[in-house]
């Protein structure tokens, strides 16, 4: 099974991703900033994209499973 997760750069998001790999779930996360993310797993996808663009979205959640939301936006 294959899971999206948004957030996965913050303590939730990490531990989250953590739990699903040891469960044999393909793990794909939703993320700004590719440098902040530190897992590296071959079970692991990494979309860069923001989660305020439907395309990003939509492109993320093509072929998964369920999905988590954990991120939060950033309003100016």
């Amino acid at each position: 099974m294959k899971a999206i997760l948004t957030g996965a750069t913050g303590f939730i998001g990490k531990n989250l991703v953590n739990y699903l790999l040891k469960r044999n779930y393909k793990v794909r996360v939703l993320i700004r900033d590719k440098k902040k993310f530190q897992i590296n797993d071959k079970n692991v996808e990494i979309y860069v994209g923001d989660i305020t663009r439907i395309r990003d979205v939509t492109r993320a959640l093509n072929g998964v499973y369920a999905a988590y939301y954990l991120a939060h936006s950033m309003s100016e």
